[in-house]
């Protein structure tokens, strides 16, 4: 089997260290693209994870290292799953078991755009294709066969529980950005019947965002921050785009930061009155308690894993039959 991924992860490398090698996604993604050899390339980027999922049958490990080192200044210490193993983790991640939280629903999305962006730039092989929408089949498995993705089980749940909120309907929430995360948080608010939701996105796509949501855009972010109970980023901007300048005359009394790269000037939380929630907060209070069903999501994951293997390896097996067969009939023919 020709499938390799090279991942940094939350769990193993420190969401600083995700959010370190994250920024530089774009360039190590065409680092990759650009090696002789590599058939097919999928980059799985989100809040807790960057992975590069790669169909390379003839270049080693090695080398794969060496073309990424080119491109940063301090090297990860990158995780790397081979054959039967990258399938395990590919499936253990597309069906939440290596998120955050456990069973979170956005990483199949997540997994979902990866595999179609890179099938629109020509990248996704037909091998990496076939383990890809393997893993996300195994997946609706696991969320129909148990419950690890009930009651909204997710980061933007998690988060949202953590601000202490209960008068929902009296909330004026402001959303910053329109990123990933962003119609989730959307969501996440109807259902707990939140009052007023208004966007404020600085790349101007606030308006076509709202109008695909049915909420209100707001152009002025001192002005809606003025206006707002609670604030959720989700921009993952290079800088912060939230201040504590920002705030000086602003009612929000609960910030949720939910980017990689801190939306929120992390000097905000000094501020008197104010709650900072981030990444980090909401990675420290999770402590999942659904051992039964991850037992059993680890079981239809092995059922998964088997048979994709199974196929791969038939297909694999194929050519050969064909050449043997077309062997023996020359045979055949030469002894008539």
């Amino acid at each position: 089997m020709n499938l390799r991924i090279l991942s940094v992860t939350h769990d193993l490398h420190g969401l600083t260290e995700v959010q370190r090698v994250s920024q530089h996604t774009d360039t190590l993604s065409a680092s990759l693209r650009n090696t002789a050899g590599v058939e097919g390339l999928v980059t799985l980027a989100t809040c807790n994870r960057l992975e590069f999922i790669i169909d390379s049958p003839k270049v080693p490990e090695a080398h794969l290292r060496l073309r990424l080192a080119r491109e940063l200044d301090a090297q990860p210490d990158w995780v790397v799953h081979e054959g039967e193993d990258a399938l395990t983790h590919l499936f253990r991640v597309a069906s939440g078991l290596e998120s955050m939280v456990v069973g979170e629903r956005e990483i199949t999305g997540q997994l979902r755009r990866a595999l179609k962006t890179a099938q629109e730039s020509g990248d996704a092989s037909g091998t990496l294709t076939s383990v890809i929408n393997a893993a996300l089949h195994t997946s609706r498995r696991v969320k129909v066969e148990t419950k690890l993705q009930e009651s909204g089980r997710s980061v933007v749940g998690v988060g949202l529980d953590m601000t202490g909120i209960t008068d929902w309907e009296n909330q004026r929430v402001l959303l910053v950005g329109t990123g990933s995360y962003a119609g989730a948080v959307v969501a996440a608010l109807r259902q707990r019947g939140a009052g007023t939701i208004f966007v404020h996105s600085s790349s101007g796509r606030a308006t076509g965002f709202a109008e695909r949501h049915a909420i209100t855009p707001a152009t002025d972010l001192e002005s809606a921050l003025g206006r707002a109970t609670l604030v959720v980023t989700c921009r993952g901007s290079a800088t912060p785009v939230v201040t504590t300048a920002h705030l000086k005359d602003a009612t929000p009394t609960v910030l949720l930061d939910l980017s990689l790269q801190p939306d929120v000037d992390p000097a905000v939380a000094a501020l008197p009155g104010i709650t900072l929630l981030d990444l980090a907060a909401i990675q420290a209070t999770i402590s999942p308690t659904w051992a039964a069903d991850s037992a059993h999501a680890e079981r239809v994951i092995a059922e998964g894993v088997n048979e994709i293997s199974g196929r791969l390896a038939s297909r694999a097996a194929d050519p050969a039959v064909a050449s043997l067969r077309a062997a023996m009939l020359r045979i055949v023919d030469e002894e008539v």
